[in-house]
């Protein structure tokens, strides 16, 4: 991997905007979630240069939705089945001091950058959905995983898969910069279509906050695609030459 650098206090605030911004989206058991998932983060700015450490959410503990009653549809009701979404995560961080911080303001990916959305039939009891694919228990209606590529990955650095049955691992689908918050936000704006809409428009300091993190994602991963297809004397098909590309590590810290 590019070993991509974040700002600690960048995620950790992109952490508290969603959670301000979907708290009435967070079924009731997963209302701790994000409140730990920023505890964990908190401490691993305080563990030593160059660690490698997990930051996750669990498959034991996702981060659950409450249930879409059809409104992954416009015609809403009338949609069947009603839908939640667990999500879980794993990325592997490594914390990055400069000068002589006691807390490391800015860390970089592993070798592992995954978000997991699956989508279950609201019906099924939580303790009847898989955990383990293959454990017996009802698999998700659907499944897919936003990551970031590792140096061996033949698709593009960003992508979004899909586990088939037979396992199969194409296509890998090019997507945008996709953190775990991101991740969330692209579920909710899928399973509550109208209700999403209107709460991701409402002026907020919240949904401030989010725009300015997320819009300086975009603009860069699109100033570097640009930057890309600009080069001069390129001979390879643009989409190639696309998908061969992987960022600098600063790409997202400027």
């Amino acid at each position: 991997m590019s070993g991509l650098i974040f700002k600690f206090q960048e995620v950790l605030q992109e952490i508290d905007a969603i959670a301000g911004m979907a708290k009435h989206y967070i079924d009731k058991d997963s209302t701790g979630v994000l409140p730990q998932l920023r505890s964990d983060l908190e401490q691993i700015q305080w563990q030593k240069d160059g660690l490698s450490c997990a930051w996750e959410i669990p498959r034991n503990a996702p981060l659950r939705t409450v249930r879409s009653p059809g409104t992954y549809e416009r015609k809403e009701k009338g949609s069947r089945p009603h839908l939640v979404a667990e999500l879980t995560s794993k990325w592997m961080l490594h914390p990055m001091r400069t000068g002589k911080e006691k807390a490391a303001s800015r860390f970089s990916l592993g070798d592992v950058a995954s978000t997991a959305i699956r989508l279950f039939d609201a019906e099924v009891p939580t303790g009847d959905r898989c955990v383990e694919r293959g454990d017996g228990k009802k698999e998700p209606i659907a499944e897919w995983h936003m990551e970031f590529a590792d140096a061996a990955s033949p698709g593009c650095y960003f992508h979004v898969q899909v586990p088939w049955t037979p396992s199969i691992p194409v296509p890998r689908l090019p997507t945008y910069v996709v953190s775990p918050l991101f991740a969330f936000e692209f579920v909710l704006g899928e399973l509550f279509q109208k209700g999403w809409e209107s709460d991701a428009s409402s002026p907020s300091a919240h949904l401030a906050q989010w725009r300015a993190i997320q819009t300086k994602r975009l603009n860069a991963f699109l100033r570097w695609q640009t930057e890309i297809l600009s080069r001069p004397n390129q001979v390879a098909s643009p989409w190639l030459t696309l998908k061969q590309e992987q960022p600098d590590a600063g790409l997202l810290s400027a």
